[in-house]
């Protein structure tokens, strides 16, 4: 008995620990209020090191990325070329890819060469095809091996939709990617330092001439164009893809990353007949810095809530208070006040004990009805156990389970059952003793011995 007591004990304490498991962390989104002109785009919140996008426009769409490609040759290069300094050659093969498809070329002459470093800043500065084609016959062996080299690294960051024909972004139908695998590609490559270091630069020189990046954002010489937080990355454009373009833009202590993909070729906008990448670049930006900043919300250690707490001594509730500094992107007039605390069950109750700093659970932050983000809570101070009543409630809750109610109503009726018979038998019992007593008073001893005899 002791045995299936003990059991039964263990049964009871293992399920009282069961808890509701944590949300999943959300990020706010936001619609621009400028004109965009793109079929796809993401913005991406550079400053958080999450990298959350706070807008986003079909980013998942299959779209020809055109020399947007160039970022992952460029990567593909970086990764597996040590000396810069080294020379490669342009062979017939890599100019028949290049020139002989009328693509956007340096002048590269057959038989030619010129050092990695300077292929990369025709690559990604100037967008040569040409440089593009030598760099994956010296980085790749040939031409069709490179190309195999850029699908494995864009799924090594983790593109589930990209596929590269070619090393320059040349139309081709098997040559497609998204907004959403675009943004790690990039975010990918912003971490490499001479990636930045191409990528960003305004210029380049190739024999004698000055070749200015095509991300005319940079350029203070294109007024329309010009962007002066601007930086970087990539651009493309062919009738197939659109324009597109990758740039980056820091204002104060706020920075974004804009991917636009198969945006118009050309759009009038403000009585001017501009690029279409360029202008949605240029308001998804200016939109972000006016309407949006990224801010600290939650302090470490500020109470921001308190739940209803188990089988605590002389409390019912314990305050919560955030393990973290909490900043997130929130609108430029963000009321603090309107900031409200969403737990993941409206009943979810805490367990003594708790000591001060316990992870308690994951909540998610809501302001105007949507949510920011999400946010890890601590206890904000001890709490100890009430032995007396976690007895009680293990007992109580026990009890409740519809199972034991049927076992227990069985065991009662067996009881019951058990009570009558015994009380039938005793009845009869003291039935044949009052028979017996009766018959003994008609007979003398002998009598009564020679009977029973």
């Amino acid at each position: 008995m002791k045995k299936i007591f003990c059991v039964w004990m263990v049964f009871v304490l293992a399920f009282a620990m069961i808890s509701t498991a944590p949300l999943a962390a959300e990020a706010a989104m936001y619609t621009p209020e400028e004109p965009i002109y793109a079929e796809s785009y993401m913005l991406i919140n550079l400053a958080d090191n999450a990298h959350p996008v706070v807008a986003e426009k079909n980013s998942t769409e299959r779209l020809y990325p055109a020399s947007l490609t160039k970022i992952v040759t460029a990567m593909v290069v970086l990764e597996n070329v040590n000396d810069l300094n080294q020379t490669a050659v342009m062979s017939q093969a890599a100019f028949d890819e290049s020139v002989g498809r009328g693509a956007q070329v340096a002048g590269i002459a057959v038989g030619e060469g010129n050092t990695i470093d300077e292929l990369l800043q025709l690559t990604l500065v100037y967008s040569a095809c040409d440089a593009c084609e030598v760099l994956a016959e010296f980085a790749g062996g040939t031409h069709e091996n490179f190309v195999a080299m850029m699908n494995n690294w864009a799924q090594s960051v983790g593109c589930t939709d990209t596929h590269f024909a070619n090393p320059s972004g040349l139309h081709e139908d098997n040559h497609y990617s998204t907004a959403a695998d675009m943004a790690k590609i990039t975010l990918a490559a912003l971490n490499n330092d001479n990636f930045v270091r191409y990528a960003t630069a305004l210029k380049c020189n190739y024999h004698g001439s000055t070749f200015y990046n095509t991300n005319f954002m940079l350029n203070p010489n294109l007024g329309a164009y010009y962007y002066e937080w601007a930086r970087g990355i990539k651009t493309g454009s062919t009738s197939e893809a659109g324009t597109c373009v990758i740039t980056e833009a820091t204002k104060d202590d706020q920075s974004y990353l804009a991917i636009v993909m198969k945006s118009p070729q050309q759009v009038n906008y403000q009585g001017q007949t501009l690029k279409g990448s360029f202008v949605d670049a240029k308001n998804l930006f200016n939109w972000t810095f006016t309407n949006l900043h990224y801010q600290t919300i939650l302090s470490p250690n500020e109470i921001i809530s308190e739940i209803a707490v188990r089988n605590a001594r002389k409390v019912q509730s314990v305050p919560l208070m955030a393990e973290s500094e909490i900043k997130t992107t929130v609108p430029a007039d963000f009321d603090k006040s309107a900031l409200t605390i969403r737990l993941p069950d409206e009943g979810y109750t805490a367990e003594a004990p708790l000591k001060a700093g316990e992870h308690i659970l994951t909540a998610e932050i809501v302001y105007q009805g949507q949510v920011l983000t999400s946010v890890d809570l601590a206890a904000a101070q001890d709490v100890k156990l009430s032995i007396m009543k976690k007895a009680g409630n293990i007992l109580k809750t026990f009890f409740s389970f519809t199972a034991v109610k049927i076992i227990l109503a069985v065991m009662l009726i067996f009881f019951i059952i058990c009570i009558i018979l015994r009380r039938r038998k005793i009845k009869k019992l003291k039935a044949r003793r009052a028979m017996a007593q009766e018959r003994k008073m008609y007979f003398s001893n002998d009598d009564w011995t020679n009977y029973n005899g």
